[in-house]
């Protein structure tokens, strides 16, 4: 390569990296998309000092875990609160969702795994109509399975205007678990990366 070469290379680098620093700055200023229903439940745990340091699951759809964490996020320094999605802890699957299988066979694996890590609050989305899949119906098989551990401390109709009719988020409290961070955290990426990521 020539020195002008690389002095046009360097050049196009410094050009694509200050537009990104521009682009960060902007978002900065930019207001929070709010997405109904779990928008409500963010905020509300996140105001509440029972869970100050406490870990999240979150149970959706792609989106549905995206948009909760994005409005934790948003309303959080980090770092903050730890927030698990089912769609990867509870579950392996490739990028393109074609290839699916569920880590657990039953409510009562379920229900160890969540009081082993710990979890504290799950936020389900309980949809009327909403496809399900085996993890998320063993996810809400434990919370009725075990009505003495699982408390409703919230429900929260989502009210966008693409939002189906029946769409709730509920939030539920483990009984007993204390402000406490998740542990054991280990991510199966094997179908993604060819390994798994955590501690």
């Amino acid at each position: 390569s020539t020195p002008g070469t690389l002095v046009a290379v360097k050049r196009s680098l410094l050009a694509v990296l200050a537009a990104w620093l521009v682009v960060g700055v902007l978002r900065q200023g930019m207001p929070p998309q709010r997405y109904a229903g779990f928008s409500e439940a963010a905020a509300q745990l996140l105001s509440d000092q029972r869970f100050l340091h406490s870990g999240f699951l979150v149970s959706s759809n792609a989106s549905g875990e995206g948009a909760f964490i994005a409005e934790v996020a948003a309303r959080e320094a980090r770092p903050g609160h730890i927030v698990l999605r089912a769609n990867k802890m509870l579950a392996s699957m490739s990028w393109s969702g074609n290839i699916y299988q569920p880590r657990y066979r039953t409510p009562e694996e379920v229900q160890e795994y969540l009081e082993g890590v710990p979890v504290a609050v799950l936020v389900l989305d309980v949809t009327q109509g909403q496809p399900r899949t085996e993890h998320q119906r063993l996810l809400e098989a434990a919370v009725s399975r075990y009505p003495g551990r699982w408390r409703l401390i919230g429900a929260y109709p989502q009210k966008g205007p693409a939002s189906p009719r029946g769409a709730e988020v509920r939030a539920f409290a483990l009984v007993g678990r204390a402000s406490e961070p998740p542990r054991k955290i280990r991510v199966d990426l094997t179908e993604q990366l060819g390994r798994s990521v955590g501690d």
